[in-house]
């Protein structure tokens, strides 16, 4: 039996059909393996499938940059020399930040914040105590001038025939002749206690009293003030028959500030609001880096000074400082910067804000 062989045309035309058929298969195929490699780019080796930006490129082309005195962006160093010779020094370093004065100071950042006159400003200072005993830089100080947006209203209840109460109104009558609001603190005996049931006397956020006044405030008043946390209660220091237990007492409920320095020794706190006027910013740093320098130098790594630590007393009057006692605060203090919310950071001068 024969058998008929193709002949050579009728091969060749079913070879092109065979590849014709499969050609679109192949791309397929190599379009899914491309695909697959893109997955497996990651930023280590995809300088190798970019021509001009693998390890060997790179390299060579720094060490033309080398052999060839030009910079990476293919220029001559001596087109930038002058503008790195405005910012570095003689030697290359780079010069040091002047320090402005605090009515500059105050100017610019009260300039910035034109528009938010309740912002505040924040003091930044840079300590040179040891991390060891960062964590122990911390205290707590009533300043001259609160740095509250809103101050709180205090109603003391207090006789006149005992020293607390005499106290009392003696702050009472400095604050209300300083500037501050005239109902920001309210004195007043067992009289004002029908004027605190009727409404006349309202809006107080803090209440202290005096022993003689504890029992007829809490017959009269322990309903409304009781729910509110505004009850006198000896446990809170709110009632109190001292003259300086009414002193700090008063400091405690006008808002005293805690103060913290972080693992770099570098304190940060809100001193001032850009309403206040320059002689209470002046009045606000300067007591708040007396405060710095006397928790510093009060031993921190001691548990008796750190037991004795307590409300500091901001005062209003600047301090005379002598030599010796600005030769310490340099030697804590390595620099003092202003800032506000949304304006630059200003070193300030330590000598003139001390």
């Amino acid at each position: 039996m024969s058998t008929m062989l193709p002949s050579t045309s009728s091969c060749r035309s079913l070879v092109q059909r065979i590849s014709t058929s499969s050609r679109p298969l192949a791309q397929a195929q190599s379009s899914h393996i491309t695909h697959a490699r893109s997955l497996h780019i990651t930023a280590s080796n995809s300088g190798k499938h970019r021509p001009g930006f693998g390890r060997n490129a790179i390299r060579k082309a720094r060490q033309e940059v080398r052999v060839n005195n030009l910079r990476p962006d293919g220029s001559s160093p001596a087109s930038a020399l002058q503008e790195d010779t405005s910012r570095m020094g003689a030697r290359g370093k780079k010069k040091r930040e002047e320090p402005a004065s605090l009515e500059d100071a105050f100017k610019l950042l009260t300039a910035t914040e034109v528009s938010r006159p309740f912002a505040a400003f924040e003091i930044h200072i840079a300590t040179s105590i040891s991390r060891g005993v960062a964590n122990a830089l911390r205290g707590r100080i009533a300043l001259p001038y609160t740095t509250r947006s809103k101050p709180e209203v205090i109603l003391i209840f207090a006789g006149e025939g005992n020293e607390a109460g005499q106290e009392a109104r003696r702050i009472a009558s400095s604050s209300s002749s300083a500037g501050s609001s005239s109902n920001e603190i309210i004195v007043g005996g067992q009289e004002i206690i029908p004027d605190v049931v009727s409404g006349r006397i309202a809006g107080f956020t803090k209440v202290l009293a005096t022993p003689d006044c504890v029992g007829a405030v809490a017959k009269a008043l322990a309903r409304s003030l009781g729910p509110k946390g505004l009850m006198p209660n000896a446990k809170r220091g709110t009632i109190v028959q001292t003259r300086k237990g009414m002193r700090e007492a008063i400091e405690e409920a006008r808002g005293a500030l805690d103060w913290k320095g972080d693992k770099q020794g570098v304190v940060r706190t809100s001193i001032a609001r850009v309403s206040h006027p320059l002689p209470a910013l002046r009045s606000n740093i300067s007591s708040f880096l007396a405060a710095v320098v006397e928790r510093a130098s009060s031993g921190l790594g001691s548990q008796a000074a750190s037991n004795q630590q307590g409300l500091v007393q901001g005062s209003i009057e600047l301090a005379k400082r002598t030599p010796a006692e600005l030769k310490k605060a340099q030697s804590i203090i390595r620099g003092v910067h202003i800032s506000s919310t949304q304006g630059p950071g200003i070193k300030l001068d330590l000598r003139e804000v001390y």
